[in-house]
């Protein structure tokens, strides 16, 4: 986001991460029929793979499988 908000070019994002950008009229969405918008519900839970088996990592991980899983 930063970057495109500095000039360098464009930004594939969900617009909840541009909120402020938008706002402040930094960035502005594309628009029209060319463009088609991505609505998505998922949400992921990334890590590097090195710190896979990282205790915190793993006690975030397990928390969260906890309360979806309620």
């Amino acid at each position: 986001m930063a970057a495109a908000a500095s000039g360098l070019g464009i930004a594939l994002e969900t617009t909840r991460f541009a909120e402020a950008e938008l706002a402040s009229g930094e960035l502005v969405a594309l628009d029209g029929p060319a463009f088609r918008r991505i609505e998505r519900t998922n949400h992921f839970l990334c890590n590097r793979k090195k710190n896979e088996e990282r205790a915190t990592i793993a006690a975030v991980r397990q928390w969260l499988a906890g309360e979806l899983a309620r």
